[in-house]
């Protein structure tokens, strides 16, 4: 039966990938054409470099030459969410393109004793639409008439590659005395663009000179008064949306602390596996934060010493990472006790707990299967943004997990761990967990299912995608998927799964990754499989308890039959019947100790047993074995505890692959 169902779980597996090939072919063919986003084309090291030789020629020389370097990714395009609707369409499709607007740009800080420099370099053209300084007082040089501050301001912007700069409306022209220094103020709108509606989206450069160094340059876009309201609605509204999150974790973290506690006598001979995990997620969310330091850097205000800024900020980090560790241990280690069907499940999680050989070829099968899933889920979601680009236009904002991977030290290393972190973090909390939580609280898996792929999706929530229904809805669709492919594969398959999409789902974004990083996209794909075969190599080889020897003796293969049948009932929380299995293998296994043809009673077989060598030798395991027997013989098998029908189960089958290794010692056994 178990056999029909696999083959038919395949079948529908590729049906479904034919399907959604065919339609995300078909989807393809017949969508109008649509003009892709403008991609970053500027690199964190090329933006270094721009900024360094734009300082060297603007008489910064001293700061280019002994100054700490930091550069973050900023992504100011925020406003394209309200501009969509109108004329402009600053979106996903160009009517009137913009390309010298500065909505994304490298923001690269220079800090040394001579001060500290800010340089913005735009990430599509290369060019400087941002400068801001601070000197010590004595480096401002000598104060400039307006005359002479309105020439250097031409001269600095004719330089930046601007064009009949003479010819711009000038709006604001300033000049203040403070401290024996003179500061002049200048704005011009360079380019204003008419709306539908009132207003005007205005292209404005600002600068301000104090002494003769040109101390702050801006060249930004000017949002008109009454859209700003929406700008500030809108931002709180994803601030609001980020409560329904923070509910679905917190129901979460209280469910498996309770679980935790009321199941930690079994947990706690198992403990040790889900700690190193644990160990090694907090190591990647460290690892992640230290690849961006850089945007830790540029928090640091001017009058606050930055190694003590850094230490709270590290400290606060570490702390954070330690208590989503928490939750995660807490989680991982609630859903193995609540997983009613390990072995099936957990292929290589649950036999790592356990210290039992992994089965290679069903770890192999499970992976590649994968494989196949994040394919299936990548076509479904690009054929599902597709067709709702053509229906619904959505509006795409600024992702803060791009700026995050952009400004990072290494763009790869950050992928790898963003992409590891969530496959393992979410797969474990939102289906491991939730759906067999839910599935003992409903009583029904598909009930289970939706419940959980629904409060992940309300995690999304706070995507810049607008309307919001749409990434919610892309997630649930996921959920349901990845809820079914665990139920029928397991664990570890919807980890290779989500991990696989991630990646394919970042190659098709960064388009504008050099060549070389680019490859190592795809050198990211064959992770998965490569790490489930060192693990299962190293663990059959190393770790893993070995294999019960082969028994072709009637009686001990019969005691070793009823041992595995206790675990199994066990395992399906049956500790009745496991204690009777468990217990009759007990008088089985001392009966055959003794030499006795026939099962003996309890106390006759105690009383023979002692008088044997091989007591005399295992004598504490079977003092043990023997008090968890009498704890419930003659009661109601219903009064057995779970944890001491396992430690008995594992004592009996110590004591047996004992024996057996005796009498191999001491004759040819048959």
């Amino acid at each position: 039966m178990l056999g029909v169902a696999m083959r038919l779980s395949v079948i529908s597996l590729l049906a479904l990938f034919i399907a959604s090939s065919i339609c995300f072919v078909l989807v393809v063919n017949l969508r109008p054409r649509i003009k892709m986003p403008y991609e970053v084309t500027i690199l964190k090291g090329e933006a270094i470099e721009i900024a360094s030789r734009f300082l060297r020629e603007s008489n910064f020389r001293e700061i280019t030459r002994e100054a700490e370097v930091y550069a973050i990714f900023q992504d100011n395009s925020t406003f394209i969410a309200f501009y969509y609707n109108y004329t402009l369409r600053l979106g996903y499709s160009f009517d009137i393109p913009l390309e010298e607007l500065p909505v994304k740009y490298w923001l690269v800080k220079l800090i040394s004793s001579a001060g500290e420099v800010v340089v913005g370099v735009d990430a599509y053209t290369g060019r400087i639409v941002y400068l801001s300084v601070w000197l010590s007082d004595s480096e401002y040089g000598r104060n400039l008439r307006w005359s002479e501050a309105y020439e250097k301001a031409v001269f600095f912007l004719e330089k930046l590659g601007y064009r009949n700069v003479s010819s711009w409306r000038l709006v604001l022209n300033e000049t203040r005395v403070e401290e024996n220094f003179t500061e002049h103020c200048m704005e011009w709108i360079k380019t204003s663009y008419r709306l539908e509606t009132e207003g005007a989206l205005e292209e404005r450069v600002s600068m301000r000179i104090i002494g003769s160094t040109i101390i702050y340059y801006e060249h930004y876009v000017k949002v008109p008064r009454n859209f700003v309201t929406g700008f500030k609605e809108e931002y709180f509204s994803m601030l609001l949306l980020l409560i329904p999150a923070l509910i679905v974790n917190l129901f979460l973290f209280v469910a498996s602390i309770v679980l935790f506690a009321k199941n930690y006598k079994v947990l706690k001979p198992r403990l040790a596996v889900f700690g190193i995990l644990t160990l090694i997620v907090i190591t990647l969310m460290l690892a992640l934060n230290i690849l961006s330091v850089d945007e830790v850097v540029f928090e640091v205000p001017k009058e606050v010493p930055k190694q003590v800024f850094l230490a709270v900020k590290v400290l606060m980090l570490i702390f954070s990472a330690i208590f989503q560790g928490i939750f995660f241990f807490t989680e991982s280690s609630t859903a193995y006790v609540l997983e009613d069907k390990v072995r099936t499940r957990w292929v290589v999680l649950g036999r790592l707990v356990e210290r039992e050989q992994i089965d290679v070829k069903k770890s192999l099968s499970n992976v590649a299967v994968g494989y196949m899933i994040a394919f299936i889920l990548f076509l479904i979601s690009v054929s599902y943004f597709i067709v709702l680009e053509i229906l619904v236009k959505p509006i795409y904002s600024s992702f803060a997990f791009f700026r995050e991977i952009l400004s990072s030290g290494n763009v790869i290393v950050s992928v790898f761990i963003i992409s590891s972190l969530a496959a393992v973090f979410e797969e474990i909390v939102f289906r491991a967990f939730s759906i067999n939580l839910f599935k003992k609280l409903f009583r029904r898996e598909l009930l289970a299912v939706l419940v959980s792929s629904a409060l992940w999706s309300l995690l999304h929530l706070n995507y810049p995608i607008i309307p919001r229904w749409i990434k919610v809805g892309q997630i649930l669709i996921q959920g349901v998927i990845l809820g079914y492919i665990y139920l029928t594969w397991g664990l570890e398959t919807t980890i290779v799964s989500h991990y696989v999409f991630n990646i394919l789902s970042l190659i098709s974004v960064f388009k504008y990754l050099p060549v070389q990083s680019a490859a190592y996209f795809f050198v990211l794909l064959a992770i998965p499989g490569i790490l489930v075969c060192l693990i299962t190599l190293i663990h059959n080889k190393y770790l893993a308890k070995p294999p019960a020897p082969v028994v072709e003796d009637i009686a001990l293969k019969t005691i070793q039959e009823y041992l595995e049948a206790a675990r199994l009932l066990l395992a399906e929380r049956l500790t009745g019947p496991a204690f009777t299995l468990a217990s009759t293998a007990y008088l089985l296994l001392v009966s055959k100790v003794v030499g006795s043809k026939d099962i003996l009673s309890l106390e006759e077989s105690w009383k023979r047993l002692r008088t044997t060598d091989f007591y005399a030798v295992h004598s504490l395991s079977f003092d043990l074995v023997r008090a968890l027997v009498l704890k419930y013989w003659g009661k109601p098998t219903t009064l057995c505890l779970s944890e001491d029908v396992k430690e008995l189960i594992n004592e009996l089958k110590r004591l047996v692959n004992a024996y057996i290794k005796t009498v191999f010692s001491t004759k040819n056994f048959k």
